[in-house]
């Protein structure tokens, strides 16, 4: 079974700062108790980055997007999607849950790294 995940937040920094950020694998969370391997690529358009773990998961044909858009606000929205399938049964829940949690931790950190303080986002996350 594949699993998805995607999740929107708004950060008070602009698309092309957020977009320094995600282009280099380094402004990346960790995830907990997992040494992960993330290659990101330029997407389809300057706003639109793939990104894909290739190690440190028991996940396969892992695929996400990152797509960057403007807000009324000056800010940016941030969406990220992803899908996986896992790689032991009855794990991809759980997966997806922790998926979630780190795509999140990643947004926020884009938006704190670029304002250099800490920043409160509007968050929907769905799973």
């Amino acid at each position: 079974m594949k699993y998805a995940v995607e999740v929107r937040i708004s950060v008070p920094v602009s698309a092309g700062t957020v977009a320094l950020l995600v282009r280099d694998p380094e402004n990346w969370p960790a995830m907990p108790g997992a040494a992960i391997t993330l290659v990101v690529e330029a997407g389809a358009t300057a706003r639109e980055y793939r990104y894909a773990i290739v190690s440190g998961l028991p996940v396969r044909e892992h695929s996400g997007t990152v797509v960057l858009a403007d807000t009324d606000t000056g800010g940016t929205e941030i969406v990220l999607t992803e899908s996986f399938r896992p790689r032991i049964w009855g794990t991809g829940g759980y997966l997806r849950g922790r998926r979630e949690r780190s795509m999140i931790d990643a947004a926020r950190r884009w938006g704190q790294t670029a304002t250099g303080q800490s920043v409160r986002t509007d968050q929907e996350g769905t799973t």
